[in-house]
């Protein structure tokens, strides 16, 4: 696996000039980000948390809510899931926010309330992997340990020509391998000006070849296949699963439930929903499932269809809404003012559903 030519690490990546010439484009060039104003593990690891699979633009106001009602990691520590996941509500991937108290406590309980600088120990936390640890270890202490994410991948799969798939499981060890050999003494920068190249410069598509400060180290740029690389590995398709998601509202009040926490997006509130198969919406069959609620619904209205994408699987929801007469005595979920939903945590499939109500 990986056989590219591996000159450049000898020749030229390895060498001072690759990098004075990649920090000094960073330091230039960086972006202005809240948690690049500090060292501290506790934002470093905060924020890496979030940027999995997220945009730094989506991250910056959400990190900045969540540091203003948990300065520290000892305020975390003590703090309630609920809360946290409400702060959380629209950055989706939740099992990361559920692991953001477990991971608090644990470091005070075995670490004295500081990170370990032990990358094995880092491993062991709660929802850290391979990069957090990195990332925590190079940008917080300055320890020289790779922090390899996608763009990093990106970058290194062009810079040495490497066409094995990037997304392979083996994979991320290489990578790791190939960054550790050129690492210098400023790791901290080293390692984030490796993933804002990948962010800013060494896109995915139509990367920008002449304004990449390495350009002349690599490979895939001197043999014109920049646009062919990285390979991936062809995922599995994604499954379609069909819904029908029932908004029933009375006087101002909507129906909402607790969803349990084997479900997905369990824990979190959301709307009475039926999965049903891709032939179509029955009506008799929602009006059957509602009186598992104690709801009776006979005049139910199609909104339309709602889509929304998860990282297995997509939901197609088709949305249906009926105003009872009469507050109706419920075997589950509950009754809550429309005007008030704000302050519940309702996953972002359910709140798409609930545009929909605007809309009507």
């Amino acid at each position: 696996m990986f056989q590219g030519n591996l000159h450049v690490n000898t020749a030229n990546a390895g060498g001072i000039m690759f990098q004075i010439e990649l920090l000094k484009w960073f330091d230039l060039q960086k972006r202005s980000m809240p948690w690049r104003n500090t060292y501290r593990p506790y934002h470093i690891w905060l924020s890496e948390v979030m940027l999995q699979q997220t945009q730094v633009a989506t991250v910056i106001p959400y990190f900045e809510r969540f540091i203003e009602k948990y300065p520290s990691l000892e305020a975390l520590a003590n703090g309630n899931e609920a809360e946290v996941l409400k702060l959380w509500e629209g950055l989706g991937y939740y099992s990361r926010a559920r692991r953001l108290i477990p991971c608090a406590q644990q470091v005070i309980s075995e670490h004295g309330g500081q990170f370990p600088k032990d990358y094995k120990k880092l491993l062991s936390l709660p929802g850290i992997g391979p990069y957090t640890a990195g990332a925590i270890l190079s940008i917080a202490y300055n320890i020289k340990q790779p922090a390899v994410d996608g763009n990093v991948k990106r970058v290194f799969s062009r810079l040495y020509n490497l066409s094995d798939p990037v997304n392979e499981p083996k994979a991320h060890g290489v990578f790791e391998m190939l960054v550790k050999e050129v690492l210098p003494e400023d790791v901290r920068n080293f390692n984030q000006a490796l993933m804002e190249l990948g962010a800013l410069i060494c896109k995915p598509s139509s990367p920008l070849c002449h304004a990449c400060p390495i350009e002349r180290y690599c490979q895939a740029k001197e043999l014109g296949t920049q646009q062919q690389l990285p390979v991936y590995k062809k995922k599995a398709e994604k499954k379609l699963r069909h819904w029908c998601v029932v908004l029933i509202e009375h006087q101002g009040s909507l129906l909402v439930e607790f969803r349990s926490e084997e479900t997905l997006l369990g824990q979190m509130w959301g709307l009475p929903a039926l999965e049903v198969s891709k032939d179509g919406y029955k009506v008799k069959a929602i009006q059957s499932y509602l009186t598992s609620y104690g709801v009776e619904a006979s005049d139910l209205l199609y909104l339309g269809e709602v889509k929304h994408v998860f990282t297995h699987q997509v939901w197609k929801m088709g949305v249906f809404y009926e105003q009872v007469k009469k507050k109706q005595s419920l075997k589950k979920g509950e009754w809550h003012l429309i005007e008030e939903l704000d302050r519940l945590t309702i996953a972002t499939a359910f709140r798409k559903v609930l545009k929909k109500l605007e809309e009507r």
